[in-house]
């Protein structure tokens, strides 16, 4: 089976500077690579993350052929492995940021609760 390789322009956060997110797959077996510093560490990154999920708000609209290039990353992207894990993953990464945002609730509830018994 033939390797095959798609690649996306994100934007960043910054104006004007832009990242390129590559997948390489073959078969169903896929890797995912972004030239942001986040990227170049080994981390997935937030635009790793978007563009898995499918998010076409991070693509450099200024960029040539960005429609046909998102249809090809997306295809490989859906083919692999990788899409079935990420979404598992995803999936609870999204659970445990629910559940930590309901103990900071709770958490600012007994700060108050603590504020009012100590300070009368």
């Amino acid at each position: 089976m033939k390797k095959q390789t798609a690649e996306i322009e994100v934007h960043s956060s910054t104006p004007d500077i832009t990242y390129t997110i590559t997948i390489t797959a073959k078969g169903e077996k896929a890797s995912i690579e972004c030239s942001c510093q986040a990227g170049q560490r080994g981390i997935v990154c937030k635009h790793v993350l978007a563009a898995m999920e499918g998010d076409e708000s991070i693509l450099w609209e200024k960029w040539e052929d960005q429609e046909e290039a998102w249809k090809k990353w997306q295809s490989l992207f859906a083919r692999s492995e990788l899409s079935v894990l990420a979404r598992d993953y995803m999936q609870e990464i999204a659970e445990l940021e629910k559940q930590i945002l309901a103990l900071q609730k709770k958490t600012a509830g007994l700060k108050k609760g603590l504020a009012r018994v100590t300070l009368g």
